[in-house]
């Protein structure tokens, strides 16, 4: 699995906190969030998307990762 072509080890992982969302974890690295695994609802059966944060130095450490 990877997150924004990145692999999963080197991001921290932590429970998801976005209202009114049913993501279940967030992936950090630096000043890069992403929330994701979705739990599956009647709404989204397949438990799909994604909400990304991603600051201007975010920016740059994607930059500099890639």
């Amino acid at each position: 699995m990877h997150i924004l072509d990145l692999p999963t080890d080197i991001f921290n992982v932590y429970p998801a906190m976005i209202k009114f969302k049913t993501y279940q974890a967030r992936w950090q690295i630096g000043d890069i969030y992403v929330s994701g695994d979705a739990r599956k609802t009647e709404d989204n059966p397949q438990g799909l998307g994604c909400y990304l944060v991603m600051t201007g130095r975010g920016c740059d450490d994607i930059f500099r990762i890639l």
